[in-house]
């Protein structure tokens, strides 16, 4: 039975810039705009067509059973229009040098499904993917298990994520990536007063100049 129900979901981005190139940054942010300048690299963040402020509150997570309406089901029957998906946007300014980026996303919550999806880069021609179903299908596929499932989801979205950091960006361009959530209802630890439950997600970006390398640490 679909359960798709809108709670609320606060995300916290926080932004860093580093650069081995150069000695200083700063942070300027002004009427909700969070804009970074390392020396030259200067970069906006986008969702969706709004400015990335550092704190976000998003309504209409909806909540969905993973396994009837993934696992068991062969068409979306609104499943890829229960999805909250927003595009994140790295818009990289004409007077910025090459750079890279990394994305660090942070969960503490079973029930929330993640999806990241790698656009690549902004052009006229730009579509962004709709058919969550068929694309976490092609994920999970071979998995027969639930759990089995979310780890290869976790997998891919590991691997976007240190896809990411690998690229370098050019002046004046613009690359996509796609933030899709589900909740599970079946996953939920509490069943109680569950419609009233608010989600805090953590971004953190990372930029440094597209010659350098990101340490692990």
């Amino acid at each position: 039975m679909k359960k798709w129900m809108l709670v609320t979901l606060l995300i916290m981005a926080v932004v860093a810039v580093s650069s081995v190139s150069y000695a200083w940054f700063t942070y300027v942010q002004r009427k909700s705009m969070v804009k970074l300048t390392a020396n030259e690299i200067e970069v906006t963040l986008f969702l969706n067509d709004d400015v990335l402020t550092t704190t976000i509150d998003l309504k209409g997570l909806s909540y969905i059973s993973f396994e009837e309406e993934v696992m068991l089901s062969d068409t979306s029957d609104g499943f890829n229009e229960a999805g909250l998906n927003y595009l994140v946007k790295i818009n990289v300014s004409d007077q910025s040098p090459l750079i890279k980026t990394m994305i660090e996303f942070h969960s503490i919550y079973p029930e929330l499904i993640i999806l990241w999806i790698d656009e690549g880069l902004y052009d006229e021609n730009f579509q962004e993917e709709l058919d969550y179903l068929s694309y976490l299908k092609t994920i999970g596929m071979g998995s027969s298990t639930k759990e089995a499932f979310l780890e290869s989801l976790s997998l891919h979205n590991e691997g976007v994520l240190n896809s990411i950091k690998t690229i370098e960006l050019k002046p004046g361009s613009i690359y996509v990536l796609q933030l899709v959530m589900w909740l599970d209802y079946d996953s939920l630890i509490t069943t109680d007063n569950y419609l009233d439950n608010t989600y805090q997600l953590e971004l953190l970006f990372h930029m440094i100049n597209g010659k350098s390398e990101f340490i692990d640490e």
